[in-house]
Parts: C-alpha cells; sequence; structure tokens
C-alpha cells in the first residue's frame, strides 16, 4: 500500500495517454467513498459538528476533497497516495465546514 506523499505533480507523458478500463474507475470511485468517509468523519469531529448521518459524512468528505484538491494545485501540488489525499481532504473538509458555518448562522 502506498502511503503517499504530498508534492509537487510530476511530468509524465504516459499518464495522459493511459485507458482505464471499467474495473479501474470501479476501484477508484470506491477508494473515493472511503476517503470521503473518513475525511467527512474526522473532519466533523475537528469542527464540533454534532449532527450529521453517514450520507452528510460522506457528502463532507467528497466537498472537502474537491476543496482540498483545488486549493492544493493552485498552490502547485499533487497528493500521491491514501494517506495524503485524506489529509488534503480533510484540510479541505474543515475549510468547507467553516466556510457552511458562517454562511448558514
Amino acid at each position: 500500500m502506498e502511503w503517499g506523499i504530498i508534492g509537487r505533480k510530476p511530468k509524465s507523458k504516459n499518464s495522459e495517454k493511459f485507458a482505464e478500463s471499467g474495473i479501474i474507475k470501479e476501484i477508484k470511485m470506491l477508494t473515493s467513498l472511503i476517503i470521503g468517509i473518513i475525511s467527512g468523519w474526522i473532519a466533523g469531529r475537528i469542527m464540533g459538528v454534532k449532527k450529521g448521518g453517514f450520507i452528510k459524512t460522506i457528502a463532507i468528505g467528497i466537498a472537502g476533497s474537491f476543496v482540498g484538491g483545488g486549493i492544493m494545485s493552485l498552490v502547485g501540488f499533487y497528493a500521491y497516495g491514501f494517506l495524503a489525499n485524506i489529509m488534503v481532504s480533510v484540510l479541505g473538509a474543515c475549510i468547507f465546514l467553516y466556510i457552511a458555518k458562517k454562511i448558514f448562522k
């Protein structure tokens, strides 16, 4: 298992040419859901969210991965591996929850 790092994205010519099979896409989707569950749960605990079900936790985690990934790409970094993706997703989910609290208060 690759734990991952956060660093600059490598410039690979083959990564754009790689055609993914159906099973690879399904595994990536399942991995995204798992990362969403874990990061949503961690971010909810960090930010003190008391109410929330399973679907809300997944939604927070997935939104957090988009927010965190967007912020990291703006800075010029990319998360490699499972643990690094969780760290970026938790960061993004905390930012997402902070903004949501400010808007809906």
